[in-house]
């Protein structure tokens, strides 16, 4: 078994079989793999050592990768290279066109090491937070987890929301505000809705002009029935709402996910369709 080495307060994971010479580093992410598998394969193919803290040593070896990274293949000359790929962003997975990504900056893309949310039994990836962050250190790289467990930059008390399935998404996101001074950010405002004649329910009704149709809490119930009576913390909650706006649209085939980040001394929270950008 390989020994594990302290130094510095941090704990060595990954010690280089041979760290005599560099191969290059090609991977193929599958459901089994595991961030700890691939930042043991770049340390044994580039021979540079990677760290870990010994706290966040557990959420690597049990860190697997969202869906959307299955089947993607990693290809790299440099630990560097692998890294900086590993805890970016990029289009794998996006449902926007190819044509159309050009016009677009990082806003769109996905984050290839995001958050797995487990909200009790239920596994949520609708947020899109970057998990992970590298630093070069002397001899090697360190790996650092940047966010909480539920996807949130900063720890946040869990707090519970008195909800009655025909509560809109708006009222939902108001009662969020008045319990933590936090206005939820949607982008496009406009698909919050959607048209009747998109929705099943709606078809057989003959009107001259779809009306729009709000996401309701009903439609968290269908998935979440009695967790919306526990308290959440603010990342949870933000799940369990993009997890029913994905069921709300599904039919026009929204991607909803949400994020957090830092604008000077403000945290900006967002909901953002990741399938139909604003050109």
């Amino acid at each position: 078994m390989r020994r594990l080495f302290v130094a510095l307060m941090v704990l060595c994971l990954f010690v280089p079989n041979n760290p005599s010479y560099a191969q290059r580093i090609t991977l193929t992410i599958t459901e089994g793999t595991t961030l700890y598998d691939v930042l043991q394969l770049i340390s044994n193919r580039t021979g540079q050592v990677i760290y870990v803290s010994k706290q966040d040593s557990k959420v690597v070896r049990n860190y697997r990768f969202p869906p959307h990274m299955i089947g993607v293949t990693i290809k790299a000359d440099t630990a560097g290279q692998a890294l900086s790929f590993l805890f970016g962003v990029g289009w794998d997975g996006s449902p926007i066109p190819t044509e159309v990504r050009a016009k677009l900056n990082e806003t769109y893309m996905l984050s290839r090491t995001p958050p797995q949310i487990k909200i009790a039994n239920y596994t949520s990836w609708s947020c899109n937070n970057r998990y992970f962050d590298w630093e070069p250190v002397k001899g090697g790289a360190r790996v650092i987890v940047r966010l909480q467990p539920d996807g949130d930059i900063v720890k946040r008390e869990p707090f519970g929301l008195e909800l009655a399935d025909e509560f809109t998404l708006d009222t939902v996101r108001d009662m969020i505000k008045q319990r933590t001074g936090i206005y939820i950010n949607i982008e496009p405002e406009e698909h919050r809705f959607m048209p009747s004649n998109l929705l099943p329910q709606y078809k057989s009704m003959k009107v001259k002009e779809p009306f729009l149709v709000p996401m309701r809490v009903a439609q968290l119930s269908l998935v979440f029935g009695t967790l919306l009576n526990e308290k959440w913390t603010l990342g949870e909650w933000l799940s369990i709402i993009t997890e029913g706006l994905n069921l709300h649209s599904r039919q026009r085939g929204c991607l909803w996910k949400w994020t957090a980040w830092v604008n000077g001394d403000k945290l900006i929270y967002t909901l953002r369709c990741y399938a139909h950008p604003k050109l």
